[in-house]
C-alpha cells in the first residue's frame, strides 16, 4: 500500500506467473490507487514484429518457432487482461486501445536491435548463417514496404486499468 499508481508496460503477457505479478502490483498499490498495464496487440496492431516474425518463419519455420514465432502469450488479449484485473479484486476496470509510433532514420536504424542480438528475434538472427540472415532481413524489409530513408511505424496496444478497493 505504498504507491498511488502502479504500471506494467509491455510485460504482463511475458510474465512467467502473471497472476502472481499483478497480485504483487495490487499489494503495493494504495487503496484508491490505480493499477494499469498495456500489451502489444500482436494479432492486429503490431506491424513491426508481425512482419519480422513472418520473415523469420519464411526463412526457417522450425527455428523461428523454437524462438517463439506463432506463440500467443497469455494475457495478450483484452478479455484476458480484464479477467486478470477483476480476478485480483480491482474495481472500476476499464479496457481500451492506444497507439504508439516510432520514427526511423532508415531500415538499418530499425534493424539494428535485431542484428545486435536483442530479444528472441535477435537470437534467431544470430542462429542463422549469412545467407539466411540476408533472406531474413530482406523479407522483413519487403513486408514493411521496403522503406528507403526516414519512415514511421505505428503499433496498437491494449490497456487495462483498475482501482485498488478502499480498505
Amino acid at each position: 500500500a505504498e504507491f498511488d499508481v502502479v504500471l506494467a508496460q509491455l510485460v504482463v503477457d511475458g510474465m512467467s506467473d502473471a497472476r502472481r505479478g499483478v497480485a504483487e502490483m495490487r499489494r503495493v498499490g494504495r487503496p484508491g490507487g490505480v493499477l494499469a498495464a498495456c500489451v502489444w496487440d500482436f494479432e492486429g496492431g503490431m506491424t513491426l514484429l508481425r512482419a519480422v516474425w513472418d520473415s523469420a518463419l519464411q526463412v526457417d519455420a522450425e527455428l523461428a518457432r523454437s524462438f517463439g514465432a506463432d506463440e500467443r502469450n497469455p494475457f495478450s488479449r483484452p478479455d484476458e487482461l480484464e479477467e486478470l484485473w477483476r480476478t485480483i479484486g480491482l474495481e472500476r476496470v476499464e479496457l481500451g486501445q492506444i497507439e504508439a509510433g516510432a520514427d526511423y532514420a532508415d531500415f538499418e536504424d530499425l534493424w539494428y536491435p535485431f542484428a545486435s542480438g536483442v530479444g528472441n528475434l535477435g537470437r534467431f538472427w544470430e542462429a542463422l548463417e549469412k545467407r539466411g540472415r540476408e533472406r531474413f532481413k530482406r523479407g522483413a524489409a519487403e513486408r514493411l514496404g521496403s522503406p528507403s530513408g526516414p519512415f514511421r511505424l505505428t503499433a496498437a496496444a491494449w490497456y487495462v486499468r483498475g482501482t485498488v478497493p478502499a480498505g
